[in-house]
């Protein structure tokens, strides 16, 4: 092949994956609450309390272990986390969604461990593994989180 004819084809590639990106449906209400919680853990992983607490609307409540704690609350026990732990990773299951209007509830497991950033650290130093169901209230058209509440995975009951 010439190279005239290689920078065709690359040409029309190049156009084809532009078309294919340009003709994408858009994201449906699921997606874009599936979203919301892969930003959550995106500031987690990046050890940014403010990206964690950002989706989370101003009365938001957790529930953990038979206790409810409100959103101040809940930035001061982030923040306290991040700085015990360091670096943590956090691997999420399969996000379960269901949207009425302009509610949302998504459930899923997720795997949240502590290590090292450098090759030499890969392995897990510690761990924790929960369910998480959440709910959700669009606003404005941004979902925002009103709810959390955490129990042990099922793999560890």
């Amino acid at each position: 092949m010439t190279l005239p004819r290689i920078g065709l084809v690359a040409l029309v590639l190049l156009l084809l994956s532009g078309a294919v990106w340009f003709l994408r449906p858009a994201p449906d209400e699921a997606d874009r609450v599936r979203a919301v919680i892969h930003a959550v853990v995106a500031g987690a992983e990046a050890g940014d309390v403010g990206d964690v607490m950002a989706p989370l609307a101003e009365g938001f409540v957790a529930e953990s272990d038979g206790l409810t704690t409100d959103k101040a609350t809940v930035r001061s026990l982030v923040t306290a986390q991040l700085l015990r732990r360091g670096h943590i990773t956090v691997l999420v299951g399969e996000i379960g969604v269901d949207v009425q209007g302009e509610t949302a509830h998504a459930s899923f497991d997720d795997l949240l461990a502590e290590a090292g950033q450098e090759w030499t650290e890969v392995l897990p130093v510690d761990g924790d593994s929960w369910h998480l169901e959440v709910d959700l209230r669009r606003t404005d058209d941004v979902w925002r989180v009103t709810r959390a509440a955490r129990s042990d995975a099922p793999i560890l009951q």
